[in-house]
């Protein structure tokens, strides 16, 4: 749990500086600020990413639950590639693809977590439902390309440090 709060505290810490990040890169790179807009879904995607490879991975190969990781990942193939389908052929939009992206990595992600806490007899509700308020927030803000984007995500995530306060 302690691991998981720095890790998360960190990620979340380092996506305030997405917006000031964007706009140099817009500066440096004027031909690229259509795309800078994708950006949003870049970085849950990598706080997804980081905690199921640093900790529900290492967790569960520590535990001996390989066949817990292996069906997690099986649905998440399987998601992806019905969400693939959907959103790139049928419905022909990039957004939706990102968002599929993340949708199946956030999946993967809080099963793993659902699993290590059933197994450690501990509640991981709080922060799983919080963390995702926090993406959800960071995904709408960013998509605002707007200094009111940085303020909002600011804010929640220094109402996220004082839920969590305890607990690093």
């Amino acid at each position: 749990p302690v691991i998981n709060s720095v890790v998360v505290m960190g990620l979340f810490g380092c996506m305030i500086f997405y917006y000031p990040m964007t706009k140099l890169l817009i500066w440096w790179l004027p031909q690229y600020e259509a795309s800078m807009g994708y950006a949003a879904f870049l970085l849950p995607i990598c706080v997804y990413e980081c905690k199921s490879s640093i900790l529900v991975s290492t967790y569960l190969k520590t535990l001996r639950e390989e066949k817990i990781l292996f069906r997690i990942n099986l649905v998440s193939v399987v998601l992806a590639a019905i969400l693939s389908i959907v959103t790139i052929y049928i419905m022909d939009s990039l957004i939706g693809a990102m968002l599929s992206i993340l949708i199946v990595l956030a999946y993967r992600c809080c099963a793993g977590e659902i699993k290590i806490s059933k197994i450690m007899k501990k509640n991981c509700a709080k922060s799983m439902i919080t963390e995702t308020v926090m993406v959800v927030t960071f995904v709408l803000s960013g998509s605002l390309m707007a200094w009111s984007g940085v303020v909002l995500f600011t804010v929640m995530y220094i109402l996220f440090l004082f839920i969590f306060r305890g607990e690093v």
